[in-house]
């Protein structure tokens, strides 16, 4: 088991109804370890990239054209190919909400990503769909994430990603 699971699973998982532990403290605590138990890392052919700007070509207001830029939370990429966005939430947030499931979808579906893959995450749950799918593929409590880490490894971990 690598150091970034054993993490995951020492996790005080209480913490996420402190009002202070918000999104940034879902993805530096839980969801860079996760990544990483993965195979992930921020080099290499299996790559975390952190807040690509994702130009918008077609934003107008009227007739007048705007410069408009998205960021993804996180893009893993394989061999230089976009793999799977995740996209992170606060604690508070209900990752079945229609918003953040069309926002972690669009940032998967853009042109310049166009990954297989997208998944969102606010703590106390992960969710993960295929991009072809409208229901999501895999769904758990991050507090069960033993149970469920050789499921989610098997679909977009380093050893079995297929693009």
């Amino acid at each position: 088991m690598s150091r970034w699971l054993s993490d995951l699973l020492e996790f005080n998982y209480s913490v996420l109804s402190d009002p202070e532990f918000k999104e940034d403290a879902v993805r530096e605590e839980i969801i860079v370890p996760l990544l990483k138990a993965l195979g992930y890392n921020y080099d290499g052919e299996f790559k975390i990239v952190r807040g690509r700007p994702l130009k918008v070509p077609y934003y107008m207001i009227g007739s007048r054209r705007y410069d408009v830029s998205i960021f993804p939370d996180y893009i893993l990429e394989v061999g230089g190919r976009c793999a799977c966005v995740v996209e992170i939430k606060a604690p508070t947030e209900a990752l079945y909400d229609a918003k953040h499931i069309g926002q972690a979808y669009s940032y998967a579906a853009h042109r310049e990503v166009q990954a297989n893959y997208f998944a969102l995450c606010n703590g106390f749950e992960f969710h993960l769909y295929s991009t072809r799918k409208e229901q999501p593929l895999i769904v758990f409590r991050m507090e069960s994430i033993k149970n469920h880490f050789p499921i989610l490894n098997s679909v977009i971990g380093t050893e079995y990603i297929s693009m």
